[in-house]
């Protein structure tokens, strides 16, 4: 007998399409299985395999959480895009500027804008190298990029549900919740770029990976399990709060 799954859900039930007829001794067995009935009005041939609620809800919440792949590779492109820009506009500062390359100087996104934060700069080498920041395209974009990730990734909503998890990378592999609002509030100002680029590469070297860049295994999920571990969640409503 050979079998496959449809793509097709019918009423909280599954449908495989089978080629052996239903009227064979082992097709008669099977209607006596528990959770497995037969549904004529989907043709001949046809089984419908039947779900509790909890495996529904399951398998749901599965699909839903699908969607966070994509968060986590546009992270990853945005946060290498920011590391290259930020080694050619270092290269460019220890020469022009070689007190600004010196300073110990992050950048962080506020209100759409690059920021200087850190550092050892006055007030006017500051607002300089802030013009020199926002100035570049590529790196803003990136900026934007990276921190629409983490809110897509983060943010709870009806289809990134709120959870309990171990989090490996942002928590000390403590189990904590993810339950967040307001992300983009949260991480308004509060994100210093090289800070996570810096906290990646250590996971990296930690794993045994080779290279002093973000470019890596895992470079999305690991940032943004970073960026979990230091927002404020709100204890799921019937479940006791990890932390």
């Amino acid at each position: 007998m050979t079998s496959s799954i449809m793509p097709v859900q019918r009423g909280g039930t599954y449908a495989a399409r089978t080629t052996q007829e239903l009227t064979t001794p082992r097709a008669r067995d099977n209607r006596e299985e528990p959770g497995l009935t037969i549904d004529p009005s989907v043709g001949q041939g046809t089984v419908t395999y039947g779900k509790t609620d909890k495996e529904r809800e399951e398998l749901d919440y599965r699909v839903r959480l699908h969607h966070r792949f994509q968060p986590q590779n546009q992270a990853a492109s945005a946060l290498e895009t920011i590391e290259s820009e930020l080694a050619e506009l270092d290269t460019d500062l220890s020469r022009s500027r070689p007190n600004i390359a010196k300073s110990g100087w992050d950048l962080t996104l506020k209100d759409g804008k690059l920021a200087v934060v850190g550092g050892r700069l006055n007030t006017a080498d500051k607002a300089w190298l802030e013009d020199r920041l926002n100035g570049n395209g590529t790196l803003t974009s990136a900026a934007k990029s990276f921190i629409g990730a983490a809110v897509d990734y983060l943010q709870t909503s009806e289809d990134n549900p709120a959870y309990v998890s171990q989090n490996m990378y942002g928590g000390s592999g403590a189990f904590m919740t993810y339950n967040f609002a307001d992300v983009a509030g949260q991480l308004n100002g509060t994100v210093g770029l090289r800070d996570m680029i810096d906290s990646v590469v250590k996971l990296h070297r930690g794993e045994g990976q080779s290279g002093n860049t973000v470019v890596g295994y895992n470079t999305g999920y690991k940032v943004l399990e970073i960026l979990a571990g230091k927002l404020t969640s709100t204890p799921i409503q019937g479940d006791p709060d990890p932390n």
